[in-house]
């Protein structure tokens, strides 16, 4: 265990070093807020509390409304973020100076506690909105943000009941992660994909691509035997969305499987997930689709997002497949963590 965690510590020190080298992806200040302790502040709407004023320096995120979100969107697409006054510390202040450099503008911050609504008023970001506290079903916290530990493992659950919040009120969604590196703006890729077979298209943790180099389009690959990795994926409109969300996806954090990865591997690819699982996932026999079909779903289509285009700190930073693979660049990365012991 210590020589992985050496190998990370060298390999997430090489890709900051490579960011910060490149000076395009991050300006040169990061605000140090930290969200305000619970005590000191209190915010409106959403179902938080009410009876303290607020402070001078900035007001907090409001609600979450369908005028909200159309006043963000471009071409009905809006990318979200869910996020935890824990995780803020972490990754926040550099993930939204990282999306303007990247010139996203259709990106939305859900605030899953009031301090961190607060935090983003006093940052002066208005792109954000209090995820409705009802309908979140944890709301606990805990001292340290681990991965595995049981407060990250039910907050990432928060992050997929803030998207099906948004996805049910008609809209595209990409969700991304508070550690995921934005390098250019996304949507172009999405967009042009709306009309093919894939519902879901998301990215795994897989180290290389099938794909030619410099082709754009989704992962020749796409596979049930890959693992999933639910840090960056796009989910567009169709009939069977919401029944997605609400009868095979979200229904498997009551069987305390793991974190909302772990359930949309069971619920996608089924036995190739885990042996004990019976159903598995269908691969049509046209594979120029470049989809297969969820185990637990078998009318949802899902394809992947290839390695060379979003990738994760090892394939930037170690194989380097946006040099190798890719004509155009890595568009987005994610953040490798050490598992938590």
């Amino acid at each position: 265990m210590t020589a992985l965690y050496v190998v990370y510590l060298l390999t997430f020190g090489l890709f900051v070093t490579n960011i910060l080298a490149s000076g395009s992806v991050w300006p040169g200040k990061w605000p140090a807020h930290a969200p305000e302790s619970l005590e000191a502040i209190d915010v409106l709407d959403s179902g938080y509390p009410r009876g303290r004023g607020l402070r001078s320096t900035g007001r907090p995120c409001g609600p979450l409304t369908r005028e909200l979100l159309a006043g963000v969107a471009r071409n009905n697409t809006v990318l979200i973020t869910a996020i935890d006054r824990l995780a803020w510390k972490s990754f926040g202040p550099s993930y939204v100076e990282n999306i303007a450099a990247a010139n996203i503008t259709y990106w939305l911050v859900a605030a899953l506690d009031p301090e961190t609504s607060l935090t983003l008023g006093q940052l002066g970001v208005v792109n954000c909105f209090n995820a409705p506290k009802e309908r979140l079903k944890y709301t606990g916290t805990d001292a340290m943000y681990h991965w595995g530990s049981h407060h990250w493992s039910q907050t990432t659950w928060n992050k997929v009941h803030v998207v099906r919040m948004v996805y049910e009120l008609g809209f595209n969604i990409i969700h991304s992660d508070a550690d995921v590196v934005w390098f250019r703006d996304p949507l172009p890729f999405f967009l042009s994909l709306l009309s093919g077979p894939a519902h879901i298209i998301i990215s795994v943790d897989a180290l290389s691509t099938h794909n030619n180099k410099g082709e754009v389009d989704v992962e020749y690959n796409s596979s049930p035997f890959t693992n999933i990795n639910t840090g960056i994926y796009f989910i567009r409109q169709w009939p069977g969305g919401l029944a997605f969300f609400d009868e095979v996806w979200l229904p498997m954090q009551d069987k305390r499987i793991g974190h909302d990865q772990d359930g949309f591997n069971w619920v996608v690819r089924g036995g190739w997930f885990r042996q004990d699982i019976e159903p598995i996932a269908f691969i049509p026999p046209d594979t120029s689709l470049r989809v297969f079909y969820a185990a637990f779903s078998n009318t949802t289509a899902v394809a992947f997002l290839p390695s060379s285009m979003f990738g994760n700190t090892y394939t930037y930073v170690n194989a380097r497949l946006w040099e190798v693979r890719s004509t155009g660049g890595c568009w987005g990365c994610w953040g490798l963590w050490k598992p938590y012991d």
